[in-house]
């Protein structure tokens, strides 16, 4: 487990990676629970930025996509969007 070194190489020292049992052993329990309310609050963020994004693409699809009069107009809209590059 690399804990010292390239930031993006280098492992956090979480109880997941020690394990549950031997933190138990050394009376570190809580830390378990510490880091699952961690990883929840960090899914809770994602979950609101994809939210925000997809609001985003929402208004500027009402706003300019379904306004459009031309396919051209309904091809550049579509690409603000980001819909042409999936």
């Amino acid at each position: 487990m690399p804990t010292q070194g390239n930031a993006k190489t280098m492992l956090p020292p979480l109880s997941s990676y020690i394990g549950i049992d031997r933190l138990q052993a050394l009376g570190l329990g809580f830390l378990v629970e510490q880091e699952l309310s961690l990883r929840q609050g960090q899914a809770n963020d994602c979950l609101h930025e994809i939210r925000l994004a997809l609001a985003d693409k929402a208004v500027i699809f009402r706003q300019d996509v379904r306004q459009a009069g031309n396919y051209n107009m309904t091809t550049r809209c579509e690409s603000k969007c980001g819909f042409g590059s999936e």
